[in-house]
């Protein structure tokens, strides 16, 4: 990633660190219209995401070469997006880096307490990838791995909860959710449901096996969301998120500092409130 790059991922860092409130607090959206610091830091770095993308787009229309932007843009009697519709394709490219990296820490974190089942999963990588690089074509036989990555996203999903807007008188449980009610949908609080998954605070990757998950409900699991608003980046993902914990989990041994515990912070993802610390010992 060139220096433009790394400029628009901490831009959008801004934004994400600046949307916290309003993006789990819809009751709050009027106070976007306010003064605030938060509302101030968001509007200038909104501001610079609009300047330094839109003169990416631009260059585009005129050379839209072998880059996502060409791709997204009307040619060879194809119908494309406008110039709004393809920033917000950038931003959500860009950003999509964070939930990914926070996502591979909780799960190195798990993995650092949980030796035995780092070492099954080495033995994994060992007969599938070997030394050599792994690829797309190893995701499909790297079964073990994708276990792991799902349990990391049970106890951490990248996103801890969602809001929808009832569209329609809704009957649950006795009541009645009317139309236009906003409903809280938290996976951090379903994902450890322990009707679904008993003892839920132990890290247990067979829990995803087709054994044991065949009779789990379809919405007892959502790390990326579900249903018609399920993430469009989820496949991207689930391939990028097992293939990078392969060549982590190849080239290093992963073990936990003693006396520190990451504390979970609730902000539009789950951060650790510290950072996280952990010890990386090279693989011979």
């Amino acid at each position: 990633m060139g220096p433009k790059g790394r400029r628009i991922v901490r831009v959008i860092e801004v934004l994400y660190d600046a949307l916290n409130a309003f993006k789990v607090l819809p009751s709050l959206g009027p106070l976007v219209r306010l003064p605030l610091p938060n509302v101030r830091r968001f509007e200038r770095a909104s501001h610079e995401v609009d300047v330094v993308l839109g003169h990416a787009i631009e260059r585009r229309r005129a050379d839209p070469g072998p880059w996502v932007v060409g791709d997204l843009m009307p040619r060879d009697g194809r119908e494309g997006l406008s110039d709004h519709q393809i920033r917000d394709h950038l931003v959500q490219l860009f950003g999509g880096h964070r939930p990914a990296r926070v996502t591979q820490s909780w799960t190195m974190h798990l993995l650092a307490k949980n030796p035995d089942i780092q070492e099954r999963l080495k033995e994994e990588i060992d007969s599938v990838v070997g030394d050599r690089l792994p690829g797309g074509a190893d995701y499909p036989h790297l079964e073990y791995t994708r276990k792991v990555f799902s349990e990391g996203l049970r106890f951490y999903p990248p996103v801890w909860v969602l809001t929808r807007r009832v569209i329609r008188d809704l009957q649950v449980s006795g009541g009645t959710l009317p139309s236009g009610s906003i409903i809280f949908i938290s996976q951090w609080v379903i994902h450890r449901d322990p009707r679904w998954y008993p003892d839920p605070e132990r890290f247990d990757p067979e829990r995803f096996s087709e054994e044991v998950s065949a009779d789990r409900p379809e919405f007892a699991y959502f790390p990326f969301g579900a249903g018609d608003r399920d993430c469009v980046g989820s496949p991207f993902a689930w391939l990028e998120g097992v293939l990078l914990l392969t060549l982590i989990v190849q080239r290093w041994s992963i073990s936990s500092v003693p006396g520190f515990e990451p504390e979970p912070l609730m902000r539009v993802n789950i951060k650790p409130r510290r950072g996280m610390l952990l010890t990386l010992e090279r693989r011979k």
